[in-house]
């Protein structure tokens, strides 16, 4: 049985590793990730920092294949039907 701390390193693992790949913050990611979740959900980025406005700007310019969506997801510890 998996632990949520240990099921959350793997998220970081997994976004560290997306991350090098694109060439941007955590935070873009995140978001990025967030804004293509099938549910249509919408983010609220809740900050006057310049650094992090920047940072969701950059979130909508990142392309998410399904396959990262998925792997992210996965990394949570979800599974699929």
């Amino acid at each position: 049985m998996r632990t949520r701390s240990f099921v959350l390193i793997i998220i970081v693992i997994a976004l560290i590793c997306f991350l090098r790949q694109k060439g941007v913050s955590n935070t873009a990611v995140a978001l990025a990730w967030i804004l293509r979740y099938p549910g249509q959900t919408q983010a609220v980025i809740g900050t006057t920092k310049i650094s992090r406005v920047r940072d969701a700007v950059r979130a909508c310019e990142i392309s998410l294949s399904k396959k990262q969506w998925y792997e992210i997801y996965l990394a949570a510890g979800n599974t699929l039907p």
